[in-house]
C-alpha cells in the first residue's frame, strides 16, 4: 500500500485508486520516505554464498550477480535486466533469487498475477526464502486474496517469527473478517517488529520501470527512494491501526489508543519525509472522525463525552 488510508477517507471512498495511477504516482507519493535511511545491500560474496549452498550452478549465479548489479541504473532499460534474469533461471532453475527477480519486475510493470506466479516459484524451489513469503504476502493483499494471505502469513510466521510483514498480513486478514481483536493484536505485533530496524536488501529489490527512473532522476532521488522502509511502515500503521479500532466499536478502547499515542503520531510527522503533510492531514481526519463517534455520548454518557471533549481540547 502506498500511504496510510485513513478512517474518514476510508468512509468516504476518496482514497479508491487504480493500480496504474498509483504506479505512475509512486515517487511521488513516496519520495524521502527512505532518502535519511541507509540502504545495507547483500554484497557480492553473501549472494554468491548463497546461492552455491543452494546447488546453484557457477553460471547462473554469476549472470545473476551481475544482472543484480544493474538493477538500480537508470541507464538500463528494464527489458535488458528482465532479459539477464531470464537468462539466469534458464542456466539453472533453482536460481530463485532470479525468480523473484523476475517476480519485482513484474510487479513493477503492473502484472500482479505474475509476480505472485514468480514469488510461489521461488519459495517452492527453497522454502526457506524469506523475501518470497514476504512479497507473495504483499501481492495477495493487493489482490484482496485473504485466505492466501494468511495461509503464507501462518507459514512465514513458523519460519521467521520476527518478520513483521506476516503480522501486518494477518491484521488486514482478521480486519477483512471483522475480528477486530485479533487484527489489533496482529497490528501491534507487527509495529513492534517493523520499527525494530531495517532489512538487508537485493539490489533487485528496486527494480523499477524506466518511467519510474526518468520520474526520480527529475526530482534528484534514487530509485529506492520510491519504497517504503520499515521504520516508515510500522509509524504509518501506528495511525492507521486506528482503523480497526474504529470499526471494533469499542469506543473507550480507541479513545484510549488514540489519547495515549497522540504525540507519539505528531512525532511521527517528521520522520515521514514528504509525506509529512499528508500525514499531519490523516490525523485531522482522524480526530474529526473521533469527534463525531464522541459527539453520540452527548446524551448518552455526559461525562464520557465531557472527559474526550476535554482531551480534544488540550491536543496541540
Amino acid at each position: 500500500m502506498v500511504g496510510v488510508m485513513s478512517y474518514a477517507t476510508y468512509q468516504s471512498g476518496k482514497s479508491k485508486i487504480n493500480s496504474k495511477n498509483e504506479r505512475a504516482v509512486e515517487v511521488n507519493m513516496t519520495s524521502s520516505a527512505k532518502s535519511d535511511e541507509k540502504f545495507e545491500y547483500y554484497s557480492e560474496n553473501e549472494i554468491r554464498n548463497e546461492l552455491q549452498k543452494a546447488g546453484v550452478s557457477k553460471k547462473s549465479i554469476e549472470t545473476f550477480i551481475l544482472a543484480n548489479k544493474t538493477a538500480l541504473s537508470g541507464d538500463i532499460p528494464l527489458k535488458q535486466k528482465k532479459d539477464e534474469f531470464i537468462k539466469a533461471v534458464e542456466e539453472d532453475k533453482k536460481n530463485y533469487l532470479a525468480v523473484a527477480a523476475l517476480g519485482k519486475i513484474a510487479f513493477a510493470q503492473d502484472d500482479r498475477s505474475t509476480a505472485i506466479s514468480y514469488y510461489k516459484k521461488s519459495i517452492e524451489i527453497n522454502p526457506k526464502f524469506q523475501k518470497g513469503y514476504e512479497n507473495l504476502i504483499r501481492r495477495y493483499r493487493d489482490y484482496e486474496d485473504y485466505e492466501n494471505l494468511k495461509i503464507t502469513a501462518e507459514q512465514l510466521i513458523k519460519l521467521y517469527p520476527e518478520n513483521p510483514v506476516s503480522y501486518d498480513g494477518l491484521y488486514h486478514y482478521f480486519k477483512y473478517k471483522k475480528n477486530y481483536k485479533k487484527a489489533i493484536e496482529a497490528g501491534k505485533k507487527a509495529i513492534e517488529l517493523y520499527l525494530k530496524g531495517e532489512p538487508k536488501y537485493y539490489n533487485y529489490e528496486f527494480a523499477t520501470t524506466d518511467l519510474i527512473h526518468r520520474i526520480a532522476k527529475d526530482l534528484g532521488q534514487k530509485p529506492e527512494e520510491t519504497e517504503l522502509t520499515n521504520d516508515y511502515e510500522g509509524r504509518n500503521f501506528q495511525l492507521y491501526i486506528l482503523d480497526a479500532y474504529i470499526e471494533q466499536g469499542n469506543d473507550k478502547e480507541t479513545f484510549d489508543y488514540f489519547f495515549n499515542n497522540y504525540q507519539k503520531l505528531k512525532d511521527n510527522i517528521k520522520y515521514m519525509g514528504d509525506m509529512d503533510y499528508e500525514y499531519k492531514e490523516w490525523i485531522d481526519e482522524y480526530i474529526d472522525s473521533l469527534k463525531k463517534i464522541n459527539d453520540k455520548y452527548k446524551n448518552k454518557d455526559k461525562r464520557f463525552y465531557e472527559e474526550n471533549l476535554k482531551k480534544f481540547k488540550a491536543l496541540k
